[in-house]
């Protein structure tokens, strides 16, 4: 199976503290992988490094063929890979889909677009998926 998201030892030291020690990860298209440990295990770290927003101390990452390992965290989402953090706060005059959607959609500042957001997914890539986001304003009259 051929990689989308290839990671070979990667590593990340503080000074002195190894967060992450060389990991090696290959994700195929269509798979989904967790990723689970315990608290300072340095999972939030290797995503940190897998979205540029750390740069590791040793090792590679290929994003759809595309070494990604030196790129600006800024440049990284250009590439197809996003990231998105974790929202402890959930928006309750939303459905469970539209809040999925709103964590999945990124902004494109330079053209003010939102790229799909289910990718070919009808639960996310509805004909109402823009009217789920905009909603109208009530009526003040």
């Amino acid at each position: 199976m051929t990689s989308l998201l290839e990671v070979k030892g990667l590593t990340k030291r503080f000074g002195g503290l190894v967060a992450c020690q060389d990991i090696d990860l290959h994700v195929g298209e269509g798979q989904v992988v967790g990723l689970i440990g315990p608290n300072g295990a340095g999972k939030t770290t290797f995503f940190n490094c897998i979205s540029g927003f750390y740069k590791p101390t040793a090792g590679t990452v290929r994003f759809a063929g595309h070494e990604i390992t030196k790129l600006p965290a800024h440049r990284v989402p250009h590439t197809g890979l996003v990231r998105t953090f974790q929202v402890v706060k959930v928006l309750m005059d939303m459905s469970v889909v539209e809040n999925v959607m709103v964590g999945s959609l990124w902004q494109d500042h330079r053209s003010h677009r939102s790229p799909p957001a289910g990718r070919g997914n009808p639960e996310l890539d509805g004909p109402d998926r823009q009217g789920i986001l905009a909603r109208p304003e009530p009526d003040d009259s």
